[in-house]
């Protein structure tokens, strides 16, 4: 069955990301590169079900949401989108609303939805939903020039950028493989450093080049031959996403990630790119947001939505993801990389 209805003239239907319906809608909404058919063949690549889905009123378009199914057996869960997604265009309202989305879930077998809100959604959180509030930095890059990049940095940042060159670090394009498996290197090591889950795997960041062609960018920082930190950009149609930046926390030298960042900038610039987004964080990382304001920008707010379809399923989730969080979790997750990477 791939069509909702409840008592009302709304329904919700499945739809194909690289269908003309689809297509139609992201030609008349405010949007993202992560909505676009090629957003979604990189996560089929790294293996994961897609799920799209239209609003309609009687029998016309009015809104949408892509995104993926994760999990396994009664504790999936439908993530819109990875790292953002939420509605497109118009959707319906209270109980209608969760009516749709709740007979939507349990035909595909989920135990909650999630949808992540996007600068310039215009998202108004409702009520029923469980919201949590998080934030982005973006950097307005429209106006400015090489020469006025910079003025509006932290002095403080000025004086490391201008040591990091001193001292021999420069950054270049990677185009290939190797770039990525530096990036992916740092990441693992930043989160067994800080003691993190590492969600992605390198396969996700080998399907996201391999679907954005050149709309997808990887800077690594050099000392000579030695691989110091590396950086994934993404391009939407005006606006340049930092989608990870990782450097080696045992490396040589610190601060690499702020000569990544300006470059990632300065580069985004030379595409006309009219806005630089820095990604969130999360509002427990303080050490990245204090990082972020740097680099100046400004603070766009951003209203997460959580609908839980099975409470059962929903607790179990939760269950695995403190596990997965824990010491003996990590050590599953890094044997599990070891094992599929061979």
């Amino acid at each position: 069955m791939n069509r909702t209805t409840v008592d009302s003239k709304w329904s919700l239907k499945v739809v194909a990301p690289e269908s003309q319906v689809w297509l139609d809608l992201l030609g008349k909404s405010s949007h993202l590169v992560f909505h676009e058919p090629e957003w979604a063949e990189a996560m089929s690549l790294a293996g994961r079900r897609i799920l799209c889905a239209v609003f309609l009123w009687e029998d016309e378009v009015k809104g949408g949401f892509m995104g993926v199914k994760i999990g396994f057996s009664i504790c999936r869960v439908g993530y819109c989108n990875v790292p953002y997604g939420g509605f497109l265009g118009e959707r319906p309202q209270g109980e209608v609303l969760f009516g749709l989305l709740r007979e939507f879930g349990s035909q595909q077998g989920l135990a909650r939805l999630q949808f992540v809100d996007f600068p310039g959604s215009g998202l108004v959180a409702q009520s029923g939903f469980e919201v949590v509030e998080d934030y982005t930095d973006r950097f307005r890059l429209k106006g400015q020039d090489v020469e006025s990049l910079p003025q509006g940095y932290r002095r403080q940042l000025r004086q490391d950028l201008k040591k990091l060159r001193a001292a021999g670090v420069e950054v270049q394009s990677e185009d290939g493989k190797a770039g990525l498996q530096v990036l992916h290197h740092c990441y693992l090591q930043t989160m067994k450093a800080k003691g993190g889950i590492a969600r992605y795997e390198l396969s996700w960041l080998t399907a996201v080049q391999k679907s954005l062609g050149r709309r997808c960018q990887v800077l690594v920082a050099k000392k000579g031959e030695q691989e110091l930190g590396a950086m994934m950009i993404v391009d939407s149609k005006h606006c340049a996403h930092g989608l990870m930046l990782a450097s080696d926390p045992a490396g040589p030298i610190s601060s690499v990630n702020k000569i990544l960042l300006d470059t990632a900038l300065q580069e985004a610039l030379a595409r006309g790119m009219e806005f630089f987004d820095y990604m969130p964080s999360g509002k427990s990382a303080s050490g990245v947001s204090h990082f972020k304001k740097l680099f100046g920008g400004e603070r766009v707010v951003l209203q997460h939505e959580m609908l839980v379809v099975n409470s059962l399923g929903n607790w179990i989730w939760k269950r695995l993801y403190q596990v997965a969080g824990s010491f003996p979790g990590r050590l599953l997750l890094h044997l599990k990389r070891k094992l599929t990477s061979k």
